[in-house]
């Protein structure tokens, strides 16, 4: 059923929290490539599956939600003028979502941002669970920002933990695996 959808988006985005945590400074990460070394083995790095999988996790929720919200809260008694309305704010909000982004990944620390921007998605899905159509602008809102928020933290932490002579190789395969999340 619808809940059991929604209850499994929020879990997947969920599950890209723990990820985005296990990036933190240590030794998980002291044997990621820099700009200088590493001969740019980007696939046996730990800190790049764990990008991977938390971007993959994100996008898929976040990106199987919005192609289908129409028909999903048409179908659930909204009119398609509100399922419509709830669309375009997720819209407007995609846009929001990038600029408010990029200005708390440059202010706070970047895997703060990432995992408060995981909970905040998956409280988006979980709205719809616990207070019906009244969750629905706040899952419309939630899941705008996650897609504003989820390239640019991407490539944010990708530059970041392989440095720009790596960065080209490290953005395009993790564009790889959220495309086939998606």
């Amino acid at each position: 059923g619808w809940r059991s959808g929604y209850f499994a988006l929020a879990a997947l985005v969920l599950a890209s929290t723990p990820l985005v945590i296990l990036l933190k400074e240590g030794p998980l990460l002291s044997a990621a490539p820099s700009a200088r070394g590493a001969g740019g083995r980007v696939l046996n790095q730990p800190a790049f599956w764990l990008l991977a999988l938390a971007s993959a996790a994100m996008v898929g929720a976040s990106t199987g939600l919005a192609v289908h919200i129409v028909p999903m809260f048409s179908e659930y008694g909204f009119s398609l003028e509100r399922a419509a309305a709830l669309a375009g704010l997720m819209g407007l909000v995609i846009i929001a979502g990038r600029l408010v982004t990029g200005f708390l990944l440059d202010h706070l620390q970047p895997l703060l941002v990432a995992a408060g921007l995981s909970l905040l998605g998956a409280a988006g899905y979980l709205s719809v669970i616990v207070f019906g159509e009244a969750g629905a602008p706040v899952l419309a809102l939630a899941n705008g920002l996650l897609l504003g928020a989820e390239y640019d933290v991407m490539s944010f932490l990708a530059a970041r933990y392989f440095g720009l002579r790596l960065y080209g190789r490290v953005f395009g395969l993790l564009t790889s695996v959220t495309a086939l999340a998606a």
